[in-house]
């Protein structure tokens, strides 16, 4: 069924493409939404690092940003440079990257998240790395207190996750105590 779904979202992937369509979410809410495979990142073998950028802002800049450092020191860095941070984005970029046995092709998985997706795309493949920019209160409507956002960030992080924090912003400075590395 991995195998399958990994050719799906690539063949979805390459339609887009070919429709003048930029082809990355639909492809991941065909996969993880219509064929209700919410599971479908669990089954992936991962590299050995796997980063992941959160906050309210300041995740895209990060994330080229860390993205030019490693590809400067020689490592094969796959990531969301358009953007989609949410579980759909996810979904597609890393089946795409994917070869059909579920193996991650590069040596360096990097994501700007979407911190109210990070436990989506992380559920029991832990990220090895987790970048917090900032909590704030962003986007009311959608993410409500920036408590409920901070909760959300706490439930995505393993026990092996090495944390990379902005200590200057007090909410994302309590992760500090709570994960003392």
């Amino acid at each position: 069924m991995k195998s399958l779904m990994i050719f799906l979202n690539k063949l979805i992937t390459k339609v887009c493409k070919l429709f003048g369509k930029n082809g990355s979410v639909y492809p991941g809410y065909i996969i993880y939404d219509i064929l209700k495979q919410k599971k479908i990142l669990e089954k992936i073998k991962y590299p050995k690092m796997v980063i992941a950028i959160t906050g309210s802002s300041g995740k895209g800049s990060t994330t080229d940003l860390v993205n030019r450092i490693l590809t400067d020191a020689g490592y094969d860095v796959c990531y969301n440079q358009n953007g989609s941070n949410g579980v759909l984005a996810a979904v597609t970029l890393i089946l795409n990257n994917c070869k059909l046995n579920g193996e991650f092709k590069h040596d360096v998985l990097l994501l700007e998240c979407d911190e109210r997706h990070l436990k989506l795309i992380f559920g029991k493949n832990k990220m090895t790395h987790l970048v917090v920019t900032n909590v704030t209160r962003d986007q009311p409507a959608r993410n409500g207190n920036p408590d409920i956002v901070f909760d959300d960030i706490v439930k995505a992080i393993g026990k092996d996750t090495k944390l990379i924090i902005n200590n200057d912003d007090p909410l994302v400075n309590r992760l500090s105590y709570m994960f003392p590395s």
